[in-house]
C-alpha cells in the first residue's frame, strides 16, 4: 500500500515446499568412497512478512523498518526449526552516485544441527550504496548477521549496452535445501 510521499508498506506471506534427494538414487560409490556435501532433505515453510519504507517526501534519506518470520515443517534439522529477524534500515544520499547505509536489528534462529543451532543475537552493518551511472548499483557492506561478522557485496556494472558485469559475495548460514528454496521463491 502506498501513503502518497510519505511511506510504502508491504505485508506477505510465501509457503514453500523443498524434496530435494539424490538425482541418481541407484548411483554407485566405490568401497570406501563417501558422498560428500550433500543430504537429502524435504521441507515446507510459511514465511510472513511486514516491511514499511518513507518515501520521496523524506528526499535524501529513505527508512525502512521489515519484519519476517519462517517457520520449518520437515525432518532432521527443519524438524521445528525457525527464523525470524527484525531490522531497521536507512540510507543517506550524500550525492547522486554515492550513499551511506546503516542496518540494526536482532535475529532469533534456531536449526536441529549436530550441534544444535540457536542465534539469538543484534543485526549490524554500515556500508555505502555506488551507482556510478543508472545502468549500473554496488553495495558493500559490513556487519554481524547470523552470529557472525562479514563482508557482503552485490553489485552490477554496465560495460555496454547489452553487457553487464555482476558480482555476488555473502557469508551466511543456509544448507542446499535452503538455497533450493530461495531460488525457487525469487522466480
Amino acid at each position: 500500500h502506498r501513503f502518497g510521499g510519505l511511506a510504502t508498506a508491504r505485508l506477505g506471506y510465501t509457503y514453500s515446499y523443498v524434496n530435494q534427494d539424490r538425482t541418481d538414487p541407484n548411483s554407485q560409490l566405490l568401497v570406501g568412497q563417501q558422498r560428500l556435501g550433500f543430504t537429502p532433505s524435504d521441507y515446507s515453510s510459511n514465511q510472513g512478512y511486514l516491511a514499511v519504507r518513507t518515501g520521496e517526501n523524506f528526499g535524501p534519506l529513505v527508512m525502512q523498518a521489515s519484519l519476517s518470520g519462517t517457520s520449518f515443517i520437515g525432518s532432521g534439522i527443519y524438524d521445528g526449526a525457525y527464523s525470524n529477524f527484525a531490522t531497521f534500515e536507512t540510507a543517506y544520499a550524500f550525492t547522486r552516485t554515492i550513499a551511506g547505509l546503516v542496518e540494526i536489528g536482532y535475529e532469533d534462529i534456531h536449526y536441529n544441527t549436530v550441534p544444535q543451532t540457536d542465534i539469538s543475537d543484534m543485526i549490524w552493518a554500515v556500508g555505502t550504496r555506488l551507482t556510478p551511472n543508472p545502468d549500473s548499483l554496488i553495495i558493500a557492506k559490513y556487519g554481524r548477521r547470523y552470529g557472525f561478522d562479514s563482508f557482503f557485496l552485490d553489485g552490477t556494472w554496465a560495460i555496454g549496452v547489452r553487457t553487464n558485469l555482476s558480482a555476488n559475495y555473502t557469508d551466511r548460514l543456509t544448507s542446499s535445501g535452503l538455497d533450493a528454496g530461495g531460488l525457487l521463491s525469487a522466480i
